[in-house]
């Protein structure tokens, strides 16, 4: 017997040398394999026990491995038991991968990169009896798999280390295992990343610990789950069980137990993870789980969850908060169709707080919850307004809610709510908003506002309203609820002083969108808006659900009044369109272009018209593109004076009694479109002649202007008509004198050229000529 191992030996390390071996291993591999291939080294010992080790061992991508690796393992170790197989079975003493890294690609069709992996018929035909599989130990060292969402452009890895024990018998008939295995460094990002160190880390030191015992019976379609216990930190879950017809529609027995769940450490995950709410904050706390998990898998009829969960001692503190909540305990109990909450109490900032909930119907779910006592606004500050926003004050509550979950909008509340000495300061406000007070009542689908006062810097208002299904206005559409009724909001708000500033930050970002119908009444004793300043200005608003109308408007404003009605339309956030139009009613001209403009004392006079405007977009080049107008504005009793083209055409015309225009009135109709405002055929009559003009000024301030003025003959006897003559201008024979320019360049640095062919034309008779062209060549 020596003899003939020691010969079988020698066959072996002679008849099949290193090299040899690592050619048959590749054959095969190729042999069983649809992929690109890479292996090391190979090594095989017979000397019992038998060992085979392959290195460094590469599966390609589909499409080879310019596309990358889908499998790595550093190291493959394999140790057979060979007289195993004397007895009808396939003995693994040891089976260890070493450093496996494996990525698995999910397409958005849901296909993956696995597919297409064995070659068709690979495994061969059955040949003899089946023999049983016996792995004493199979380790994965140092493992790592990465996750590709390609619908969602998401990464996820994480490493894992695991001992398993696996006995399958009868050809598959029975399985049994167990084992325990470690995850951690967790990380996620986006699929453009190209190296795992620039994935966000943030969970990569909690470490989810496995350990599992069971048995799988094929026959019966059994899975048998003597143990499988989760553990995270001091945290640990038990579940016990079977499930069955795993074939078809699975049928679960299982019971979870948890007599001491530490939250602190679970809150401390959530936190990590980022979750809605929960960031930095950190709390502690017991929960004691005794459930039990039975019924069917499908989603038309879930399986039921029963038992009870008992919260003790917990506690939460979001990061930067005064006080914390405290106290919080709670007894939750399930039963096939019904999830009840009671006696759930906590203490808010020092404030107690009690509540009670149900929910049943889980199909369809249905709720009835109560929620009674003080709260300390600044304690739940970050979950109410954000992590950036800090509230202050006190709220008291006695809340009752119902309804069905699937429509949150329609919830019926009842109760009241009172808040006093509030506060809220956020990034996003300019200024602290402050002595925030307001009482609410809430009756079947109807709440009712009273008292809603505030104050930010000098700025205070009060609001009453009425809103009917109030909820509408917070909650976000629910699956099937397009249809779904909007929040009708009735509203009076009155304010002594009101500075947009104090309460919007420059800019002021997208417009707001009212997601709800109704009317609105508004008066603000003194209003201001940056340039803006005006008095008694009151408005009629009707609401639609993205629409706000303001059907009249009035205000006082720079020695006269301005009315007229407008329409905001913020459906489209990212470009909302409005509509304005605006009667003025003896506005002194001077006060208006000395706020709006450089051109302090340019124009004196009494300012009547009307102007229709509209736009979409909130930024300068949206406004600048989309901005249309349209209006007629006169003055009366007025003088033109200090504008530098009224300089240059003084200068120019070398008549400096020109630097300054009297008029009885002046008729400028307009319009603007692309950027520009084209004035036609403006009209300025008085003491120093009729003057017209047409043309365009840019916003960037260019000029494109016919210039036509008849100089009487009692002006031009007061005037040195010689020098204007000399410079260029003609006179009639009624001792008129023509003045028909080209004025060009940019208001600050205006250009005049004398049109010659028009005043030649004027003599003839032929007046409007000029003008006629200036706005026929504009309107091309």
């Amino acid at each position: 017997m020596l003899v003939l191992a020691g010969a079988a030996w020698a066959a072996v390390y002679f008849g099949l040398p290193p090299e040899r071996v690592r050619a048959l291993a590749r054959a095969q591999l190729a042999q069983s394999l649809q992929r690109e291939v890479r292996l090391g080294g190979v090594s095989v010992h017979v000397w019992p026990p038998v060992r085979a080790r392959l290195e460094d061992l590469a599966v390609a991508q589909p499409g080879g491995f310019s596309r990358g690796a889908m499998l790595q393992v550093a190291a493959f170790d394999l140790d057979l038991d060979p007289f195993a197989v004397l007895f009808g079975r396939v003995v693994v003493r040891r089976l260890i991968l070493r450093e496996p890294r494996l990525q698995l690609v999910v397409q958005p069709d849901g296909r993956t990169n696995l597919e297409g992996l064995l070659r068709p018929g690979s495994g061969g035909a059955a040949r003899g009896p089946a023999l049983d599989l016996v792995i004493r130990e199979l380790r994965v060292e140092r493992g790592r798999l990465v996750h590709d969402d390609v619908a969602r452009g998401r990464r996820s890895t994480f490493t894992w280390d695991q001992r398993l024990a696996l006995r399958v018998a009868g050809g598959g008939a029975r399985v049994a295992t167990e084992g325990e295995a470690t995850l951690s460094g967790y990380a996620f990002g986006s699929t453009a990343t190209t190296h795992v160190s620039q994935l966000d880390d943030a969970l990569s030191a909690l470490a989810l610990r496995v350990a599992h015992r069971g048995q799988y019976d094929a026959a019966a379609q059994r899975l048998s789950l003597e143990k499988l216990d989760l553990g995270m930190g001091r945290a640990a879950l038990a579940l016990t069980g079977t499930v069955d017809s795993l074939a078809s529609a699975p049928r679960l027995a299982l019971r979870v137990t948890s007599p001491r769940l530490d939250l602190g450490e679970l809150l401390d995950a959530l936190a990590r993870a980022d979750a809605a709410g929960l960031k930095g904050v950190n709390g502690g706390g017991e929960l004691a789980l005794d459930l039990r998990v039975e019924g069917s898998v499908s989603a038309a009829h879930p399986p039921a969850l029963l038992g009870s969960a008992r919260l003790q001692h917990g506690r939460l503190r979001y990061p930067g908060a005064p006080a914390e909540v405290s106290g919080l305990s709670a007894t939750a109990s399930f039963t096939p169709d019904e999830v009840r909450i009671t006696d759930l109490r906590a203490s808010v900032g020092g404030q107690s707080l009690r509540g009670e909930a149900r929910v049943w119907r889980l199909a369809d779910p249905q709720l009835e919850a109560r929620v009674e006592g003080d709260v300390d606004l600044a304690a739940l500050g970050p979950m109410l307004a954000g992590s950036r926003a800090k509230l202050g004050g006190v709220a008291r509550v006695d809340l009752r809610a119902g309804g069905a979950l699937r429509k949150p909008a329609e919830l019926a509340l009842a109760g009241t709510a009172m808040v006093r000495r509030a506060s809220v300061e956020s990034p996003a406000l300019p200024r602290r908003v402050e002595n925030v007070n307001a009482d609410l009542s809430f009756s079947a689908a109807r709440a009712t506002v009273k008292g809603l006062t505030l104050s930010a810097g000098p700025s205070t208002l009060q609001l009453d309203a009425q809103v009917e299904r109030p909820l509408a206005l917070v909650a976000r559409p629910a699956a099937g609820s397009a249809g779904a009724a909007p929040a009708r909001l009735d509203f009076t708000l009155q304010s002594p002083f009101l500075d947009v500033a104090d309460l919007v930050r420059p800019g002021g970002g997208p417009m707001p969108v009212f997601p709800c119908s109704g009317q609105g009444k508004v008066y603000v004793a003194r209003f201001k808006n940056e340039k803006l300043e005006a008095r008694d200005v009151s408005a009629e608003l009707a609401l639609e659900p993205g629409v706000v109308r303001v059907t009249r408007y009035a205000l006082g404003a720079y020695g006269g009044r301005v009315r007229g009605e407008a329409r905001f339309d913020g459906r489209d956030p990212r470009r909302p369109s409005y509509q304005v139009t605006a009667a003025v009613d003896s506005l002194q001209a001077d006060q208006v272009l000395s706020a709006w403009t450089p051109a302090r004392g340019l124009l004196e006079g009494v300012l009547d018209g009307k102007i229709e405007l509209g736009g979409q977009g909130t930024s300068p080049g949206d406004i600048r593109r989309s901005l249309t107008a349209v209006g007629l504005v006169g003055v009366l009793s007025g003088r033109l004076q200090s504008a530098k083209p009224l300089e240059e055409l003084a200068s120019f015309t070398g008549m400096p009694q020109l630097k300054t225009l009297a008029f009885r009135d002046l008729k400028a109709p307009f319009r603007v479109e692309n950027g520009r405002v084209f004035t036609d055929d403006v009209v300025l009559r008085g003491a120093q002649g009729d003057w017209r003009m047409a043309g365009t000024i840019g916003f960037d301030g260019s000029l494109d202007y016919a210039l036509s003025a008849t100089l009487p003959p009692e002006v031009t006897a007061r005037l040195p008509k010689e020098a204007a003559l000399a410079a260029g201008a003609l006179g009639d024979a009624q001792g008129r004198l023509l003045l028909d320019l080209h004025v060009g360049g940019t208001v600050k640095a205006p250009r005049l050229a004398w049109n010659t062919q028009a005043m030649r034309a004027r003599l003839a008779g032929r007046l409007a000529d000029a003008l006629a062209e200036q706005r026929q060549r504009v309107e091309q």
